[in-house]
């Protein structure tokens, strides 16, 4: 007699979509896809399974995904989940001895190292609902697009903090300093639909990465042809602060700073630009050229392109 085990399936935000069923543990992963297409209207090829932290592959049974005993699994709609996942982990596996750059989780597993918001948390599918509806109102939408919830997925449900530890040639008290970090706690939305996944501060400038969700910025800014998704670059005096808190403006702030016609109210060393067209280009270029993305020099000549 096949092995049974009991499931319940449920989305990101809590709900239960399927069960509790008892289902044979030789039952595929494409098979619950199928069962559980069927409750959402939505093509199984879309959905994506987490036993936990960790995507299930569709070919594995359930048995192969380590589901045992009563458990509780949660589905995502998106192909875009598992391709956020495997740039992300094929990123991950850069050696650190590159001397492009040097990638580290900072925060391997058990203890949690303490977070900048101050407390220990545990990162699993209710934190990360939480975090989604979060980042939505502070972003003045009423969902993510497609990748952008696919990434904030991921990267919420890892955990940890991604820096990138690379030292300037100079000697200088910036030579330690993290040139980017994205981390769960970090994501930072902005009115106009911007979504910040690292803000840096080194020596007297902000250095920015965010995502136009829905081509706000890019309508601001046409010079740049951007479109929706595009993941766009800043390095400014930390004056910007003065105007926007933790130096992440929104579209309208932006607009504020950067008056058409006229000089910018904020001294910059690289105004916003277009740096890859979506968040899974962008780390597609980290993961082929080992540096990052910026479009543009650093403030100084020591640091300039990674030298």
């Amino acid at each position: 007699m096949a092995e049974k085990v009991s499931i319940i399936v449920k989305g990101m935000t809590g709900e239960t979509v399927l069960g509790p069923d008892t289902l044979e543990t030789c039952m595929t992963i494409a098979a619950l896809c199928n069962s559980v297409g069927e409750k959402l209207g939505q093509p199984p090829e879309a959905l994506a399974i987490l036993h936990g932290q960790e995507l299930c592959e569709k070919k594995n049974t359930l048995s192969a995904s380590g589901v045992v005993g009563d458990t509780c699994l949660t589905v995502v709609v998106g192909d875009q989940l598992l391709e956020a996942q495997r740039t992300l982990n094929e990123l991950l596996q850069k050696k650190p001895e590159s001397k492009d750059f040097i990638l580290r989780w900072h925060d391997e597993a058990k203890p949690r190292e303490p977070w900048a918001c101050g407390e220990e948390l545990d990162f699993d599918e209710a934190w990360t609902g939480g975090k989604k509806k979060e980042l939505v109102e502070e972003m003045g939408l009423t969902d993510l697009p497609g990748e952008l919830d696919a990434w904030v997925t991921v990267l919420c449900l890892g955990g940890k903090r991604i820096e990138n530890k690379r030292k300037p040639a100079c000697n200088s008290s910036c030579s330690t300093h993290p040139l980017f970090e994205c981390s769960p706690c970090g994501l930072t939305g902005k009115q106009g639909g911007l979504l910040y996944f690292s803000s840096e501060g080194w020596n007297d400038n902000m250095l920015t990465y965010f995502v136009d969700a829905f081509g706000e910025m890019a309508a601001a800014f046409p010079n740049q042809n951007a479109a929706a998704g595009a993941v766009w670059f800043a390095n400014t005096w930390d004056d910007i602060c003065e105007v926007a808190a933790g130096g992440t403006p929104s579209v309208e702030q932006w607009r504020q700073v950067m008056p058409v016609g006229s000089a910018p109210t904020v001294n910059m060393d690289c105004a916003p630009k277009v740096v890859a067209p979506t968040l899974t280009a962008f780390f597609r270029q980290w993961i082929e050229t080992g540096l990052l993305p910026r479009g543009c020099s650093f403030v100084s000549e020591c640091v300039r392109h990674g030298e």
